[in-house]
């Protein structure tokens, strides 16, 4: 009795049930029933390159792995194929292994080509191709330039919410530490959630950004500009909205700096985060490496 295996396409990975029957010349019939595993063999394909990102002019070395399910080596034609970041076929390859080879270096595919001066940039993509399916690797291609300029931004240590100011201070510097000559500015966002009272009760989020204003600038071996924050300031504007701060939690403040160079007129941006705390005191439990407390266990807390 011969049986034909369903196609590789289709994928019959489970336990079929196999009835015989048979009847011999006296007409006497037999029967019996079985499970037989049918099982499609399947196969992976891993795509590796040296980088992740290259620049125009750089060589890209790939490797394409055939494994099985089990993960063990399968020999087998692989197709590479090279796409641009505009979808078009710059190269390809053909890795043809021996007929009959049992060596796993032939499930191994190496291979590298290199990039035009001018190519497109964006993301390229690797697409490795078998009987069995494709799979397909992305990988950028850009001109990377080291920013020349940079603003450094210095928040203060601490701000509680009844203070009645507070300074940031911001420099701009080359890379090379060299001073930046031009207009640097620097604006506050404190965003926390706000109450309202009245005919309609409203609860919500609410942002309120303040404006700095330049204390001094320093000039001999320095750029270093400072910036005046009103917290008065804030407090009238939600006066003014008809609403108050919300009872409970601290209120997150995003300072946003902005450098324009004098010559180019390039900008340079910079973002920090800090708290206006509602407290002026934090208690610390320090419980060491215990997961719980126990009675009678001597715990340090620190007052800060």
């Amino acid at each position: 009795m011969r049986l034909e295996r369903p196609p590789e396409k289709l994928d019959y990975s489970a336990k079929c049930i196999l009835k015989v029957e048979l009847q011999d010349s006296a007409g006497r019939r037999f029967s019996d029933t079985g499970s037989v595993s049918v099982r499609t063999v399947r196969s992976e394909l891993f795509i590796q390159t040296d980088k992740a990102i290259y620049k125009p002019g750089q060589s890209v070395k790939f490797r394409v792995v055939s494994v099985s399910d089990s993960l063990t080596p399968v020999n087998q034609n692989v197709t590479v194929l090279v796409k641009d970041s505009e979808g078009n076929l710059v190269d390809r390859y053909e890795h043809r292994p021996p007929a009959n080879s049992s060596s796993p270096m032939d499930a191994v595919f190496t291979g590298q080509f290199q990039l035009s001066d001018q190519p497109n940039l964006g993301d390229w993509s690797l697409i490795a191709e078998t009987q069995s399916g494709k799979e397909t690797k992305t990988f950028t291609v850009d001109r990377y330039v080291l920013p020349k300029l940079q603003l450094r931004l210095t928040l203060p240590d601490f701000v509680h919410e009844n203070d009645a100011n507070f300074t940031v201070s911001a420099e701009p510097r080359y890379t090379y530490d060299k001073i930046a000559e031009g207009e640097v500015s620097v604006n506050v966002t404190l965003m926390h959630n706000c109450q309202s009272s009245g005919r309609h009760y409203r609860y919500g989020p609410c942002n309120t950004t303040l404006i700095g204003r330049r204390l001094s600038q320093s000039s001999a071996g320095s750029n270093l500009a400072e910036f005046f924050f009103s917290l008065d300031e804030w407090r009238s504007k939600l006066a003014q909205q008809g609403a108050t701060r919300a009872r409970w939690g601290d209120v997150s403040a995003l300072v946003s700096g902005e450098f324009r160079e004098k010559f180019s007129g390039i900008r340079t941006l910079a973002n920090k985060t800090f708290t206006i705390y509602r407290k002026r005191y934090r208690l610390t439990i320090d419980t060491g490496d215990a997961p719980f407390i126990l009675p009678g266990m001597t715990v340090p807390i620190t007052v800060r």
